[in-house]
């Protein structure tokens, strides 16, 4: 697949197919559960009786839910879900004479035909192990739901000093699976245990066509000739300040067919998140990306690229993305740093009070630091992170002691007993030399101040060597938080959401924090498909970079999903 934008057939069937199957569902929904308009056809009433009537009309009304459930299946052109689509509309199709041929059958039919005739359209895989997950999950649970519900049944009765026998109370549990209590007359108990027992099949309902539609992720590279070619291409990116984090090993990398250009990216959820910016030939970006859009399409996931540089903003349009501004990168120039001045006397304030502190710092390559230190190291870390999981995705090093980084620059901080207090690392710039932040830490009680002075002893300490520029943090939303003139109400009402959720994933106070130093702002964009991609993208990117902290449980979960393998087989 070459970089032109593909065709309104190739970017929209798959969703259209999606839109109809529920809309045809809805209509066959209300059509079975109303009885017949004068005037339809009713050779098969005549012919059956009422019993097998409805019959047919409960398993018409099982396809109708089946076909809502496999919509966002079949939007992201899954061929499992088409061929089950498939199979439920001809069910529905020959059970509905039961019920009466009408008009909800023709279009029916219709949609069958517009299926059949866009079948090259469903040609993505998805996790060739959700199948078997499914059934498993869905034995076990039904096998625990009967079992509360057995357990509840005697549990009652016998506070009731009533008889429940066996059978009874199995026909009471299977009818309460879709929310019918069999008791008659009906009891407040009876009712909600109905209710309880409908609730949790339709939640497993859930999770049962999620595991089995769901897609594969992307797994990481391990392959050491594509990490060779990886290196080459991160070491001739010059300038690129966020090229050297294409190295973290928990990234996947997708090569062009000459293997000129590639990405580095993950796929959780369906997503397919890609940091950085395209590495290689430039003159081979746009085949890169549109053999990148269809490998996605392959495998059920949505693109989505973040820390779009805006010189390749139209690298990313031209094979049919949209992009959105999202936040700025802050470079720093050490030869034109000052601590002079009102404007940056706070920061000037941090930093006389550190040194008669007692600290100092000292700059050492990653090679360089002895077992002892790198001992200290990992006890801030520790500290810094409280307990939780190693994050960061797009500007982060994942594997800062690997000697494969030996080149990599700590300022390490040390207070006033000589012990390390806290550190930056910065990784090297492809070319120029130039430094980038990857990952600051302190420990807890270390005094107010202490990052800024970790940064301005840094930019005395890279201007003293002939290094230009020091890119620190991305600051998500920056242009948004620094305008100072009267926005128009969606951009105040974007403004206040920004600030509103600044409390769990700290935009607005990482972004503080480079405004000190009066960085030059180089805007990052972000590229996605559709706007419906967002929410989740987001959700994605959020817990990737550890901007927001999860609870314990949830962590676990996200861990347990990264760690799912890539798909290894078509349907």
């Amino acid at each position: 697949m070459n970089g032109s934008k593909p065709s309104w057939r190739a970017q929209n069937a798959a969703r259209v197919a999606a839109l109809i199957a529920s809309l045809s569902a809805l209509v066959t929904l209300a059509s079975a559960l109303t009885p017949p308009w004068p005037g339809r056809l009713a050779l098969a009433q005549r012919l059956l009786d009422p019993a097998g009537q409805s019959v047919a009309r409960g398993i018409v009304l099982a396809t109708c839910v089946g076909l809502l459930l496999l919509a966002l299946g079949l939007a992201r052109r899954q061929r499992r879900a088409w061929r089950l689509a498939v199979g439920l509309l001809l069910v529905a199709v020959v059970f509905g004479l039961f019920k009466g041929p009408d008009e909800e059958m023709a279009f029916q039919i219709a949609v069958l035909i517009a299926f059949w005739a866009w079948r090259r359209e469903f040609y993505a895989i998805a996790d060739p192990a959700g199948p078997r997950q499914a059934l498993q999950t869905a034995a076990l649970s039904v096998a625990a739901i009967y079992g509360y519900g057995l357990g509840a049944i005697y549990v009652h009765a016998t506070i009731a000093h009533a008889h429940a026998g066996f059978g009874t109370a199995l026909l009471e549990v299977t009818g309460g699976l879709i929310g019918f209590d069999t008791q008659s007359p009906p009891t407040r108990f009876s009712a909600d245990l109905a209710i309880t027992l409908a609730t949790a099949t339709t939640a497993l309902a859930l999770v049962v066509v999620y595991l089995a539609f769901r897609s594969a992720g992307s797994g990481v590279n391990r392959d050491p000739a594509d990490r060779a070619d990886a290196r080459r291409m991160v070491a001739a990116a010059a300038g690129d300040t966020v090229a050297y984090f294409a190295l973290r090993r928990d990234k996947a990398y997708f090569f062009n067919t000459r293997r000129s250009a590639m990405l580095s990216y993950r796929a959780v959820n369906g997503i397919a998140l890609v940091s950085c910016d395209p590495l290689g030939d430039p003159a081979d970006f746009d085949e890169l990306l549109g053999e990148f859009v269809y490998h996605c399409r392959v495998n059920s996931w949505r693109v989505v690229a973040m820390g779009v540089a805006e010189h390749n903003i139209d690298a990313w349009r031209r094979i049919g993305l949209r992009t959105l501004y999202i936040g700025d990168e802050a470079i720093v120039y050490p030869a034109q740093f000052s601590l002079e001045g009102r404007a940056i006397r706070k920061v000037r304030q941090s930093v006389h009070r550190l040194e008669r502190a007692g600290f100092s710092t000292r700059p050492v390559r990653a090679r360089d630091l002895s077992p002892d230190e790198w001992r200290h190291i990992d006890e801030v870390s520790e500290q810094w992170r409280g307990g939780r999981p190693e994050r960061g995705f797009s500007m982060t090093m994942d594997d800062m002691a690997d000697p494969e980084h030996g080149d990599a620059w700590f300022m390490l901080g040390h207070d006033g007993s000589g012990r390390i207090a806290g550190f930056a690392h910065f990784v090297p710039v492809p070319v120029t030399a130039d430094l980038s932040l990857s990952t600051p830490r302190r420990r807890p009680d270390t005094p107010n101040g202490f990052m800024e002075y970790l940064m301005v002893e840094t930019f005395a300490w890279a201007e003293a060597q002939g290094i230009e520029r020091v890119s620190l943090n991305f600051a998500a939303f920056g242009e948004l938080l620094r305008s100072e003139e009267d926005l128009r109400a969606s951009l105040r009402l974007a403004r206040f959401t920004v600030r509103y959720f600044d409390r769990h994933i700290q935009m607005e106070r990482l972004h503080e924090f480079n405004r000190k130093f009066h960085p030059q702002w180089l805007p990052r964009h972000l590229a996605y498909e559709r706007l419906a991609d967002i929410p989740a993208a987001a959700l994605v990117m959020l817990s990737m970079e550890g901007l927001v902290g999860w609870p314990p449980p949830l962590d676990r979960i996200w861990l347990w999903l990264l760690s799912q393998p890539a798909a290894t087989a078509h349907d």
